[in-house]
């Protein structure tokens, strides 16, 4: 059941168009933009991970975050890359982005960003040696940790943005 909002007579509410649109491809019911692929990019997409990618893009040119979760496997690292490398390109990435995940992964995701965006600068912060990275996180296009040293190094990662 959809519910209405009464806005009083003769009350129009403008830009609700956009808002209707917005709502309606969230919702899957249109198809999304297709990405370009960005310069620099040395792969080529499948077609689910090109979808994932123009969600990506999507959700970032309305202001909004989520999650690309599917199946392991099945190439979140090389869309989430592919996703930086356009922000880069586009001049939008003024700052590091953060990808957390667990300890084993720390060097396949070192390794698949050197293989699929050899032009992301990537920085793995993780053992004794990270303290001495603190100065090298502001010229990283990628930062990648731990979720245990996320928390432990809070007080660091809140100085930077």
């Amino acid at each position: 059941m959809r519910a209405r909002v009464a806005l009083g007579e003769g009350v129009v509410w403008q830009g609700a168009q956009g808002l209707a649109e917005l709502a309606e491809r969230l919702k899957g019911q249109t198809a999304l933009p297709t990405t370009p692929l960005p310069a620099g990019l040395r792969a080529a997409l499948r077609p689910y991970q090109q979808h994932g990618l123009d969600w990506l893009q999507f959700l970032r040119s309305h202001g909004l975050a989520g999650i690309l979760a599917d199946d392991m496997g099945l190439g979140k690292t090389l869309q989430t890359l592919a996703h930086i490398q356009c922000e880069k390109k586009a001049g939008r990435l003024d700052r590091p982005a953060l990808v957390v995940v667990p300890v084993s992964l720390l060097g396949n995701w070192q390794r698949e960003a050197a293989r699929f965006c050899p032009g992301l600068r990537c920085l793995v912060y993780h053992g004794a040696e990270r303290h001495g990275q603190a100065a090298d996180l502001a010229h990283a296009d990628l930062v990648v940790t731990s979720y245990s040293l996320l928390y432990r190094d809070r007080v660091r990662w809140l100085a930077h943005n």
